[in-house]
């Protein structure tokens, strides 16, 4: 069984073989919550092996406990692995935002499938309205920590950027952010009839950017800002899927089209 997973940013690492080497014996300590975890949840012992992913710098070092206490103290026995490749294409959810619990449920799968980045929006038919500036901070708050618990569960390179905006206009200029025009490719997920279905691109494509839109679909004026955008109208076929389910057939067809 392998070791459990944790999160953490070090400081000044880089992917060189001196770094990883001048790591070997370094001690540093964890959160107070993954220490919470590991003392009261997983009831871990001190020798006992954990790995840590490095956020900054894609690295997985593999570390020992040295001290249980209120704050857990952990030291780097060997480097793993690089958690990212620099060629595995990054992928960008933009689902609208749903009701109850499917927003946890789109977090859950899209980190297991390797979403690098979820930007939920309201649109013009979401049931879920946004109250307040405060109310959007929470939620977001909230996500990001579902998130983080999804990614150490399907032990994941990184935990997923995890955003909230108030408009499909806003979500798409935070998905802009870093583009390059001849890498990426954009899908919206359309119940349109003139909607194409997803083939393979010879392009050799390094950022993938989903749009799925809410339970009451995307509005006449959603659907034209994102194709004035280079979004191309994508059909998952002829059911009309929940925005859940939507999420997870769009993701898996992109990794089955594209051999992600």
């Amino acid at each position: 069984m392998k070791p459990p997973r944790f999160f953490v940013t070090l400081p000044s690492v880089d992917q060189s073989c001196n770094s990883e080497r001048s790591l070997k014996g370094s001690a540093f300590v964890l959160s107070t919550e993954d220490s919470h975890h590991i003392r009261s949840v997983l009831r871990l012992k001190e020798g006992d092996l954990i790995e840590v992913a490095d956020t900054n710098s894609g690295l997985i070092f593999l570390c020992a406990i040295t001290q249980l206490g209120p704050i857990v103290e952990v030291t780097i026995q060997s480097h793993q692995a690089t958690a990212s490749p620099s060629h595995s294409p990054q992928i960008t959810l933009l689902p609208a935002l749903c009701k109850g619990e499917k927003n946890e449920l789109i977090i859950d799968w899209a980190t297991e499938l390797g979403c690098t980045e979820i930007i939920f929006w309201q649109g013009d038919h979401s049931v879920v309205k946004l109250k307040s500036e405060r109310d959007l901070l929470q939620k977001e708050a909230r996500f990001q920590k579902i998130g983080l618990a999804a990614a150490k569960q399907s032990r994941q390179p990184r935990p997923p950027s995890i955003r909230i905006s108030s408009t499909l206009a806003s979500a798409l200029t935070i998905a802009s952010a870093d583009q390059s025009p001849e890498s990426v490719c954009k899908i919206v997920c359309s119940l349109s009839p003139s909607a194409e279905r997803l083939l393979h691109s010879n392009q050799n494509i390094k950022q993938f950017k989903i749009v799925i839109g809410p339970e009451g679909d995307l509005s006449p004026k959603e659907e034209d800002a994102l194709c004035a955008q280079g979004y191309v109208p994508t059909t998952l076929g002829d059911r009309v899927l929940r925005s859940e389910l939507a999420v997870v057939t769009a993701l898996v067809s992109v990794h089955y089209t594209f051999n992600l």
